[in-house]
């Protein structure tokens, strides 16, 4: 008992050295830091939410409705081992991207360890791998849809190999539908909202972090920001040259998600029992898998990465500002609601 004290205090003593620290970073680079924060949120609302947000609204409003689960095929269930209602909301995942699937399996699957479930479901959508890095990065939707469908492919073999959880999921009240599209458009709003905070802080980090340690070397730094977080990450991936190196990171970077993607699929299945560092594990290994696809990929298919120029648009000030407030009174709002809804349990 005296040694979990212990350690339960050295925790406490590190983590208050750390904000200590990451404070004084903060307040040494306060203009890096602004700025990082403002490109990083008209980087989310010009490239990131439209390629997300439609397919998130309809994968949520289908399997809020359940109106797959009749039209998924019974040998899909089959091969993964689970039953229609959770192969769903996996396919809905598949198409939304990356904490969707975490989102909707949140709360429902009773004491059974959801890892390699969570896992499977924890894949880029098709908007944001064909539309973004295909189109917009890369100029080439061939190479968008070989990596969308590369991923996927990987994360069920990963699944597949060894134990695979038998989970029945707690089965929800049905709603009428105009009802279950209005929580959808409600549930992708908020899970949106979350996706630009995520992004915007671990960019921020990612950014001071190469400040301090003076990295100026364009491959390291790219590394830094593809392990840290897919979207930024892999826009400054085209900044490099495409050899060995670059492309591996590409698809690395879309296997492995980042540390970004991995903290939110933590946080949207806080209540599903998981095992965080077995998680990590296999997400690093869909991402060494990934890496190589596109190494092969390179060799029969010649890719060209877009001039960084086209690659956003120019915002004025005034944009600026009105995207600023959007965010602060839709989180306001958004807080207000949680509040009034507390006062009305007591």
């Amino acid at each position: 008992m005296g040694g979990f004290i212990i350690t339960s205090k050295l925790k406490n003593v590190f983590f208050a050295i750390f904000v200590i620290l990451c404070f004084c970073l903060f307040l040494v680079n306060a203009q890096m830091i602004k700025t990082s924060v403002l490109d990083t949120l008209l980087f989310c609302f010009n490239k990131l939410i439209p390629s997300v947000f439609p397919f998130m609204v309809l994968a949520t409003f289908v399997c809020n409705a359940e109106l797959l689960s009749c039209f998924i095929p019974q040998r899909l269930a089959r091969v993964l081992g689970i039953c229609k209602n959770t192969t769903s909301i996996v396919v809905t995942s598949w198409v939304s991207g990356y904490v969707t699937g975490p989102k909707l399996l949140n709360g429902r699957c009773n004491d059974e360890d959801a890892t390699k479930l969570v896992f499977l479901t924890t894949n880029a959508g098709i908007g944001f791998v064909v539309s973004y890095i295909g189109i917009a990065l890369w100029n080439s939707i061939t190479f968008g849809i070989f990596l969308y469908f590369s991923q996927i492919l990987f994360s069920v073999f990963l699944y597949s190999f060894g134990y695979k959880p038998n989970i029945s999921l707690q089965k929800r009240m049905k709603k009428p539908l105009f009802t279950s599209f209005s929580e959808s458009v409600h549930q992708s709003t908020q899970t949106v909202v979350e996706m630009c905070g995520f992004t915007v802080t671990v960019n921020v980090y990612s950014t001071v972090l190469c400040e301090v340690l003076h990295i100026n070397n364009s491959v390291i730094s790219a590394l830094v920001k593809s392990v840290s977080e897919i979207s930024t990450g892999s826009y400054n991936l085209c900044s490099l040259n495409t050899n060995y190196i670059s492309l591996f990171l590409i698809g690395f970077t879309l296997g492995f998600g980042g540390v970004c993607v991995i903290l939110q699929t933590v946080s949207s299945c806080s209540e599903c029992r998981i095992n965080r560092f077995k998680l990590v594990g296999l997400k690093f290994i869909q991402g060494v898998f990934c890496g190589l696809s596109v190494l092969v990929f390179s060799e029969f298919y010649k890719l060209t990465p877009i001039t960084s120029a086209g690659l956003f648009k120019t915002v004025v000030f005034e944009e600026k500002i009105a995207i600023i407030n959007a965010i602060f009174i839709f989180c306001l709002m958004n807080l207000v609601k949680k509040i009034l809804k507390i006062k009305n349990l007591y």
